[in-house]
């Protein structure tokens, strides 16, 4: 339909007037099934509150996060009581849609309790979905059961710790498996799309391991993953194939980056330069603050790969590229005032302040910046990475002392 055209072109504008078409929708459904209660209309007006969540989700910001989550919520009570009375598969695989849906809505939230609901929505789901699975053997049922899959191994990889890790590598292989099979046997762009996702998944359990050897099986990974979705960019040559085009040379570099040897850090940088390049294309297209962060951390990486081949022209690069992300993330901080962002910020400021090319007091300023906001998230938090924060930004400034 028309409002999910707006979704797939992605910009905040068409974006704006898709949450108007699916508002319109959901009046009529609340309408309609408010006269008619029967389980059909009951039906579309859950559907009508997922949509309307998912273009709040996709908008950004704390208001349309939570408009998000109050439509998932109410999609979510419908979607439950009709699967308790109807038990179909139809029932069944929308209860699973909304389960996820709503993991999605609190995973995006900050705090572990969020994380841990989130959990337990994408458990549930997943509970239902290899129950479906064992008695339904079609191709729809098993994509459900292998997003399942990778909706739990990621939130287990999100939440951390070494039981979780271990967990999101099963979960990632489960899901490999499937998707794998439904990519050869069906070979359409969807199940092309999601083993895409699972190369990417496997590929950054392996670079988890922390051991050398498996830095090239993630290459392989990740390789694979990109050749995917190269084609389908090709093919679709939207904001979203684009996007994901992007993250896979981020992930290309990121790992070229870490194995040894001039030519891997050239390879490095070719596939950062790709990353800026489709990064710099869809934020002055899109310009939505996801498109921006995603502009801020290609150029973030391509800096770190100038500075780690060296030279002159590569340093004074680097220091341009850490300035401009810099900007974006203050500007994404005043916009959302979000833990993330004012991590990103503080990463900006760290990579500027020790810059060689940046003036002394100016790394002053920027130190007492970090500074400043690492304490303020370690006081909301108490996590380790925000008193690390706090200890780097204290270590630079006693070192920079001396010098003014």
């Amino acid at each position: 339909n028309v409002a999910q055209g707006y979704v797939e072109l992605g910009e905040v504008e068409n974006l704006q007037k898709a949450l108007e078409m699916y508002e319109r929708s959901l009046r009529i459904a609340e309408f309609t099934a408010e006269k008619d209660p029967s389980e059909e209309r009951k039906r579309e007006l859950s559907i009508s509150y997922n949509n309307v969540g998912r273009v709040c989700q996709k908008l950004g910001g704390e208001q349309n996060s939570r408009k998000a989550y109050e439509m998932y919520e109410k999609g979510l009570r419908i979607a439950e009581a009709l699967a308790e009375k109807q038990g179909n598969v139809e029932s069944l695989t929308d209860l699973i849609i909304s389960l996820h849906r709503m993991g999605d809505s609190c995973s995006d939230q900050e705090g572990e309790q969020n994380l841990q609901t989130a959990q337990e929505m994408y458990e549930k789901a997943l509970h239902i979905a290899e129950s479906l699975a064992e008695t339904v053997k079609s191709a729809p049922v098993w994509h459900l059961l292998n997003i399942s899959y990778n909706k739990v191994g990621e939130i287990c990889e999100k939440r951390g710790g070494e039981e979780n890790f271990r967990r999101a590598y099963e979960m990632y292989e489960n899901g490999f498996c499937i998707a794998e099979f439904l990519a050869r046997k069906l070979g359409t762009a969807e199940y092309l799309k999601e083993l895409s996702f699972s190369y990417m998944r496997m590929g950054g359990a392996y670079v988890k391991s922390g051991r050398a050897e498996d830095l090239q099986k993630a290459y392989v990974m990740y390789e694979k993953s990109l050749e995917i979705r190269q084609i389908l960019e090709e093919n679709q040559k939207n904001a979203e194939s684009q996007r994901e085009l992007l993250m896979s040379y981020s992930l290309m570099g990121d790992i070229c980056g870490k194995i040894d040897g001039a030519a891997n850090l050239q390879k490095a940088r070719q596939m950062c330069e790709k990353s800026v390049q489709l990064a710099e294309m869809l934020a002055a297209k899109l310009g939505t603050e996801e498109s921006l962060r995603d502009l801020s951390v290609s150029w973030t990486k391509m800096a770190e790969i100038c500075e780690k081949q060296g030279g002159q022209e590569n340093l004074k690069l680097a220091w341009e590229l850490y300035n401009k992300s810099l900007i974006i993330q203050s500007k994404l901080v005043e916009k959302q005032k979000s833990i993330q962002s004012y991590a990103d910020q503080i990463i900006g400021l760290y990579h500027v302040a020790c810059h060689p090319m940046t003036r002394p007091d100016v790394s002053r300023q920027y130190l007492e910046q970090m500074l400043s906001i690492s304490e303020m998230l370690y006081r909301q938090t108490q996590r380790p990475r925000h008193r690390q924060f706090i200890e780097i930004a204290k270590a630079m400034l006693a070192q920079l002392q001396p010098h003014l």
